[in-house]
């Protein structure tokens, strides 16, 4: 069954807006897509703003029927999904040179391919050095409801460079990876869709990430494993190569130190 989708011209956060709504007593699958944000939100507390014509915000709201200890393959789940609606616009998903893949761990990424120098790119990672530009970010935020938990994800989708483009990490647009202009009205059923199929495959596996083909998925489009990284976690920063991913998701390093392993942080690749 398709997932009911609401648009809006613009508003401050469609996370914040479902993160509201779900905590009075929304219950999902549903999404919220807005063509312009004035409030958006990224990871640790960064925030940005999204002029019209330029991106699509979409976030869905979920109670999905798993284990919540798989939650923490989400962001993951929602990256394949933005993946196989890129495919749709022609895109080409994997890690080789001008394809679309996933940065760990919440980036869509374009490898040595078209970009430029955005305000939304991708943080601390060096772009000009390691081939990899932003064309879409993914946060997933919990929240309590009356009826339990439940989780809204969002997503970030560059459409065209912005005017006058910001000074920040590199990133790049649809517009400069396809070569022609995408609107929103043309990428969101594709995402509705994309989403909807790696969220019910993952689910009817009960959140099994190998059951349900996302560890294989994921590992085909990752640019991160194999890479030497530098993480930096709440509880420091590590250094080593992106050797494996865990079960829950988490990102496996080999340093000097022996194997750690990264839940949660930045994560900037090295040459």
């Amino acid at each position: 069954m398709v997932w009911p989708v609401r648009v809006v011209e613009v508003t401050g956060s469609t996370n914040a807006d479902l993160l509201e709504a779900a905590r009075g007593g929304e219950a999902g699958p549903t999404v919220l897509a807005a063509r312009a944000q004035t409030a958006g939100r990224g990871r640790l507390g960064r925030g940005w703003q999204s002029a019209p014509g330029t991106s699509l915000s979409v976030s869905v709201l979920l109670t999905p029927a798993v284990p919540q200890a798989a939650w923490t393959w989400l962001p993951v789940v929602v990256g394949l999904g933005v993946l196989d609606a890129l495919a749709g616009l022609g895109a080409r998903p994997g890690t080789g040179s001008g394809a679309v893949g996933l940065k760990w761990p919440n980036d869509v990424v374009v490898t040595d391919g078209p970009g430029a120098e955005l305000g939304a790119g991708p943080g601390p990672v060096d772009g000009a050095r390691t081939g990899l530009a932003k064309l879409a970010g993914i946060l997933a935020e919990t929240t309590g409801t009356p009826a339990g938990p439940a989780v809204v994800v969002g997503v970030g989708v560059n459409l065209a460079d912005p005017d006058p483009v910001p000074p920040g990490g590199r990133a790049t647009s649809l517009q400069r990876l396809l070569d022609r202009p995408v609107g929103a009205d043309e990428l969101l059923p594709l995402l509705e869709e994309g989403l909807r199929g790696r969220v019910g495959a993952w689910e009817r596996a009960g959140g099994d990430a190998a059951a349900s083909g996302t560890d294989a998925a994921y590992r085909a489009v990752c640019t991160t494993l194999g890479r030497r990284v530098r993480a930096s976690t709440p509880g420091g920063v590590r250094e080593g190569t992106a050797v494996d991913l865990a079960r829950d998701g988490s990102l496996v390093l080999d340093g000097p130190g022996g194997r750690t392993t990264v839940s949660a942080g930045d994560v900037e690749h090295l040459r």
